[in-house]
């Protein structure tokens, strides 16, 4: 076999078309970096363009909603920045109510506590409390529909599907309603009551300028503002409920 035989000359070529390799690597991780950086740098100003108009948008609201309160004295609040209910509440404590985009029962609730639309005694023939088939001291208040759990011994969820819950706002204006026409006793009832909120994950809803989330407690916490007796029905210690 013939020998290979590598000469100093040889080497020094290889050292040098390495360094040149190397060299041309370097430039285009450079150049890849430099272009990464640029986008980096133009993502930055266009966040800070974003911000900038939103941080602006969001004055402009709230200046509207200040010069409405200024000429008139009573404004409620809906739409996006309705999310944002304790930027608006520190500004101006005094609107009449908050509600985010598209809550349009909110709304309607919030403008017939204020201004409370007028019977007509030929078109509503249903009262202010409802239809109730109790007698007039007690009445059932369903707070949810469905359930979660899956018991071998129970079909409800299957004919009711699983859980549905009501939002505490909603659940009071009921309660208040029927406290109003007279009811003492208000048994509250849901296929699981423990679990009430869990499906909205104890979403929170203003009732007479104060906040309550969709959970059993501070569901229980509003209904004894109404002076009434409260039973609460079907309530299980499952440990996930807290």
């Amino acid at each position: 076999m013939q020998e290979l035989k590598t000469t100093k000359g040889d080497l020094v070529d290889a050292k040098k078309r390495l360094e040149e390799q190397v060299s041309e690597d370097d430039k285009k991780l450079q150049a890849e970096a430099d272009k990464v950086q640029q986008e980096l740098a133009a993502l930055d100003r266009r966040h800070t363009v974003l911000q900038q108009d939103h941080d602006a948008a969001v004055q402009e609201s709230l200046d509207s909603i200040g010069t409405a309160l200024n000429e008139n004295g009573k404004v409620i609040v809906t739409g996006c920045l309705g999310k944002r209910a304790d930027l608006i509440r520190e500004a101006y404590p005094d609107v009449l109510s908050i509600s985010g985009p598209q809550d349009y029962a909110s709304v309607m609730h919030a403008v017939h506590d204020v201004l409370p639309p007028k019977r007509n005694k030929f078109l509503d023939i249903v009262p202010d409390t409802g239809v109730k088939l109790t007698p007039k001291h007690y009445a059932y208040l369903k707070i949810s529909e469905g359930c979660n759990n899956r018991c071998t011994f129970c079909i409800i969820p299957k004919l009711r599907g699983d859980l549905v819950s009501r939002t505490a706002d909603d659940v009071l204006r009921e309660a208040e309603k029927l406290a109003m026409g007279g009811v003492k006793e208000l048994l509250v009832i849901s296929q699981d009551t423990s679990a009430y909120g869990v499906d909205v994950k104890y979403a929170e809803h203003e009732w007479h300028g104060k906040a309550y989330r969709t959970r059993m407690t501070e569901l229980c916490e509003g209904l004894s503002e109404l002076g009434v007796w409260v039973r609460l029905h079907y309530v299980y210690p499952y440990p996930h409920v807290d």
